[in-house]
């Protein structure tokens, strides 16, 4: 081999060891950044939630709602909860929380709940998907439960419900000692909210709390139904406690009434689907539907009912409902009643 060739092979060699070097300085520096990068990504506080049977926090959803239960040690009398732009923010003692299931490699950015860890306090942070209409409260049925409810759609409702508590403020409807119908018929209408919305209902409540809508009762009467009216409904249903002077008299019935026909296939339907959703818990006796003229029905523009569940005046009928179990198996089966109907096509959307 010739001394030219030799110093030709050797001035390759460094020069293929010179590009080995630079290529591993660059490929050490990309490593080095990529880690960096990562560790700038993961270095948090938030843990994120496992949404675990096992843990204190529930997890379902459907087409509408993403639905979060937080399961309590206690009742929760004052619910502490802040709304961000991007969060719903629920502040707990720890004594009030079971236990919190952490997802495997919790030091990550967590995209849908996550909770801190403050002193005594869990911060529960859930992320909103949609900016408003998010829902937070104490379970209406169970104090020891907090629900929350993140909108999975800008317009997550398919249909407008109104639902009436009938009486109010100084219009007590029919009592028995401290029972009043006014305070019961609120307290069904409430226990129909949570099951309605989350299955895609709009829904407006004629009244929150014990008032009336006008101190005249024919006007009140009429201010119910213009509610509905108002709203463009697609159903109204008002609720009632019966009552008689014959303490004999008891069970459950559903009124309907179609001025001149109007409706008159729609409106029987829909007592006939709430009777027959009514009388699924709690034994009650079967009245049946009835069709009559009264106030609120009448002056409705969409299929409408009035239920009238148990009578105060008979002793029985008065036991079950002295009992908050039963009012929330009413809250359920109306709404039920509401979302069959709903279910059967009857209302074109």
């Amino acid at each position: 081999m010739n001394v030219l060739l030799k110093k030709r092979i050797i001035m390759y060699s460094l020069f293929l060891v010179l590009m080995l070097v630079i290529s591993s300085f660059f490929i050490k520096e990309k490593a080095i950044s990529v880690e960096v990068e990562t560790k700038v990504e993961t270095d948090i506080n938030s843990l994120a939630i496992s949404k675990d049977e096992n843990g204190s926090i529930g997890f379902e959803e459907n087409d509408f709602f993403k639905k979060y239960t937080i399961n309590c040690t206690k009742d929760i009398t004052d619910l502490e909860f802040n709304e961000e732009k991007d969060n719903l923010k629920i502040k707990l003692d720890k004594s009030q929380v079971l236990n919190i299931n952490i997802k495997k490699g919790s030091k990550v950015n967590p995209s849908e709940s996550n909770f801190n860890d403050d002193k005594n306090l869990y911060i529960i942070n859930f992320k909103k998907l949609i900016m408003d209409e998010n829902y937070v409260h104490v379970d209406f049925q169970n104090k020891k439960k907090i629900l929350v409810f993140i909108k999975k759609k800008e317009t997550p409702y398919k249909y407008k419900v109104v639902v009436d508590p009938g009486h109010g403020g100084v219009d007590a409807g029919a009592y028995v000692g401290k029972l009043l119908e006014k305070d019961l018929n609120l307290k069904i209408a409430k226990y129909m909210l949570d099951n309605l919305r989350y299955n895609g209902c709009n829904v407006v409540l004629t009244r929150d709390k014990d008032k009336e809508l006008d101190k005249l009762v024919k006007t009140d009467l009429i201010k119910r139904s213009a509610i509905a009216n108002d709203k463009k409904a697609d159903l109204f249903v008002s609720i009632h406690i019966n009552s008689n002077t014959v303490s004999v008299y008891n069970g459950v019935s559903t009124y309907y009434y179609d001025p001149s026909g109007f409706q008159k296939t729609e409106r029987l339907k829909f007592a006939q689907t709430m009777q027959n959703e009514m009388l699924k818990s709690d034994d009650w006796k079967d009245m049946g539907e009835h069709r009559q003229e009264l106030a609120v029905l009448k002056r409705s523009n969409m299929p409408s009912v009035l239920v009238e569940c148990g009578f105060i005046t008979n002793a029985s009928d008065r036991d079950k409902l002295s009992k908050e179990a039963t009012l929330v198996n009413f809250g359920l089966n109306i709404s039920n009643g509401v979302l069959k109907y709903l279910a059967e096509g009857n209302i074109s959307k």
